[in-house]
């Protein structure tokens, strides 16, 4: 075997491979579908691998104690899986780069398929899951490519036409999305057809990840009607608000961006920003109200800092949702305002509430408008800065 005569060879070698697997899944889907799901993973994998060569050649290797450059160069040793890839892309990455959880849980769905896959396959097995793997290797790659062509630019930008390639035919697997979800609507049929008179269904959410009405509450009530809820389509976690439904008085989760139908009397409330301080039943605190620097959405400040059932305080934007526990707003030194994001940015030296004021004083067009963004744009900021390892909004 030939010996990569430059430090980058190993590198370049373990991009290529990862290209070429994501590539061989993406064909593979709807006629092989086991090899698709351990294509896929091997090709996040060696992704991930490939990152911490390209910082330096012994962190994809196992056994650090008796790592030898002849033995990585030749292919002899055991590489690292998903847990410890996690681990040292953490404790020996520059700051910003570790792995969020919920990037993590992505990965690992996928490697959990991959071992059903490879230990337990048997033909019917994938075949009738070929939805709920395709909606898993979407938004898998969805964190995966913003890694690439944010945070890890510099390493990958070599094959970014590949990996632009990659990305728009895996664009294509969101029409997967409607089979799982039309199951899981089948399922909510059978349970609501078999609910008890005097006990109403629970409210189901609006997912601000792949847009579908399947946002179930799971785990802890942050306050009354705040709660932790996970997506029954893409099994992404995140926040789900109740306010009473105004016909039957049945809790009845609400969206910024959906209008959504009570689950006990089908009738449809539309959302109003202004009732979720009076409707929340969340106490208060003596702190001022901020701007969001999220959705930017008004010339009135919309983040509201109140108490949890826990003790803890946090903070909701009563416009996008957006919800952090032991939150703190700070104060912009150029005009005052309390915000939340970073106060000094490219686009000006204060806030997200100075960039209004300098257009408006500037007689300029709003480069920011008084109105709710697009799901996909909200979405597009807070990736943009979970990817930059802002500490403004948190995982709950």
């Amino acid at each position: 075997m030939k010996k990569p005569s430059e430090k980058s060879s190993n590198f370049e070698l373990l991009v290529e491979n990862a290209v070429d697997f994501a590539e061989a899944s993406i064909r593979q889907l709807e006629t092989e579908p086991k090899y698709s799901v351990i294509n896929f993973y091997t090709a996040v994998e060696l992704f991930l691998k490939a990152r911490l060569v390209d910082e330096h050649w012994s962190l994809a290797v196992s056994n650090l104690q008796k790592a030898t450059r002849q033995d990585f160069d030749e292919a002899d040793f055991q590489s690292i899986g998903l847990e410890e890839a996690k681990h040292r892309i953490k404790n020996t990455l520059p700051d910003g780069e570790s792995l969020t959880e919920g990037e993590f849980k992505a990965y690992d769905a996928l490697r959990k398929r991959r071992n059903k896959a490879v230990h337990f396959y048997h033909p019917e097995y994938l075949g009738g899951h070929q939805p709920e793997v395709a909606v898993e290797q979407f938004l898998a790659w969805r964190y995966l490519y913003r890694r690439l062509t944010t945070t890890w630019l510099d390493s990958f930008k070599g094959v970014g036409d590949r990996i632009d390639e990659l990305n728009k035919r895996i664009l294509g697997y969101e029409k997967y999305f409607d089979a799982v979800f039309e199951d899981f609507r089948k399922r909510l049929e059978e349970t609501k057809g078999k609910k008890k008179s005097d006990k109403p269904l629970s409210p189901i959410g609006f997912c601000v990840s792949c847009e579908r009405q399947a946002v179930e509450i799971r785990g802890r009530r942050h306050a009354k009607h705040v709660f932790s809820g996970v997506c029954q389509v893409c099994d992404e976690d995140q926040i789900l608000i109740t306010l009473p439904c105004k016909e039957c008085s049945n809790e009845v989760a609400v969206s910024p961006w959906k209008k959504i139908p009570c689950t006990n009397c089908n009738c449809i409330s539309e959302y109003d920003p202004n009732s979720l301080e009076v409707d929340s039943g969340a106490p208060p605190l003596e702190e001022s109200w901020g701007h969001c620097h999220l959705c930017d959405a008004g010339p009135s400040p919309s983040v509201m800092p109140f108490g949890l059932d826990s003790g803890e305080h946090a903070l909701l934007c009563v416009n996008c949702f957006q919800f952090q526990k032991e939150g703190r707003l700070d104060v912009c030194g150029w005009c005052g305002a309390m915000v939340t994001g970073e106060v000094g940015t490219d686009r000006n030296p204060g806030c997200v509430w100075c960039a209004h004021a300098f257009e408006e004083e500037a007689g300029q067009e709003l480069s920011c408008s008084y109105k709710l963004p697009s799901i996909a744009d909200w979405r597009k900021r807070k990736e943009y800065e979970m990817f930059r390892n802002m500490p403004i909004w948190k995982d709950f």
